[in-house]
């Protein structure tokens, strides 16, 4: 994850209410996403196909138009507060390709 992005997602989160368990564990699966489909985050270590099939879900998390992925990605974003179509628009037009 880049510093550029670290910092659109700490003012995003920043807007909403006071950073509470919940948010901060939305905001870091959110981060998580972000670096694995990015290739910038430890899979658990995890390498070959095992690591192929973690960064190709963790892509359709962040890009998915509709379906499971989209509603997931839906509810994580609203439970940390961030706008979920911003950063949506932001990961497939910044980072995942």
């Amino acid at each position: 994850m880049t510093t550029q992005n670290r910092a659109w997602l700490a003012s995003e989160l920043n807007e909403g209410s006071p950073l509470c368990p919940e948010r901060k564990l939305a905001a870091a699966v959110i981060m998580q996403a972000i670096a694995d489909a990015t290739g910038g985050g430890g899979t658990c270590g995890e390498q070959g196909p095992a690591r192929n099939i973690a960064v190709a879900q963790a892509r359709a998390f962040l890009t998915a138009e509709t379906g499971p992925w989209a509603e997931s990605r839906r509810i994580w974003c609203d439970l940390a507060g961030i706008d979920p179509t911003a950063m949506h628009e932001r990961i497939r037009r910044e980072h995942v390709r």
